[in-house]
């Protein structure tokens, strides 16, 4: 942790606050329900849904938005360059505030490890935003797998799966998460 303080700029999380939609090479809709979570790239109206790992020791939604933003997140820095700039929408206030400001509660901290993981890797700024509920509509119908819903609000969307794999590490750590799992990212760089 020390090296990767050491190689930061130190302004990671003022240049993310300052990221206007516009700038973005990416945004991405994300969403979770019991069911599932999701995911969704409306640029390229691709979308990526997957049923609640097993063993994820969760029993609130928030860690399932949370888990479903840094999806996201793992699934752009798999296809995007390097130093993209990332927005991410989520109809979940408490996410949004989590991201935003690096603080969660000590459950939910491994979420945000691994983000800011990511984003020093990658050099990536990140943005995550709210989105009302009500206009979530595409990835909500994706996370409860409504796919024709889906493709009735978005025509010519294309679905795909994805597995967020979970481990626990030597040392008996929480639970990290490995990349998704995701097919057919063709065109979307």
């Amino acid at each position: 942790m020390r090296e990767k303080v050491k190689k930061s700029d130190g302004v990671l999380l003022l240049k993310s606050l300052s990221l206007e939609i516009g700038e973005a090479a990416c945004v991405i809709e994300t969403d979770a329900c019991p069911d599932g979570m999701a995911f969704w790239y409306p640029a390229f109206r691709k979308g990526f849904a997957a049923a609640m790992p097993q063993g994820t020791p969760a029993t609130q939604i928030i860690f399932y938005k949370a888990l479903a933003v840094l999806s996201a997140l793992m699934d752009t820095h798999s296809i995007f360059p390097s130093q993209s700039k990332i927005v991410v929408f989520t109809d979940n206030l408490t996410t949004v505030a989590m991201f935003n400001s690096l603080s969660a509660l000590p459950e939910y901290n491994h979420i945000l490890k691994e983000a800011v993981d990511i984003l020093l890797e990658g050099g990536h700024d990140l943005r995550v935003l709210h989105i009302a509920g009500k206009l979530n509509l595409v990835v909500d119908a994706h996370s409860r797998f409504k796919f024709m819903k889906a493709l009735s609000v978005q025509p010519g969307l294309t679905i795909h799966n994805f597995e967020p794999f979970w481990h626990l590490d030597c040392q008996q750590l929480p639970p990290l998460l490995l990349p998704p799992q995701v097919a057919l990212r063709d065109n979307m760089c």
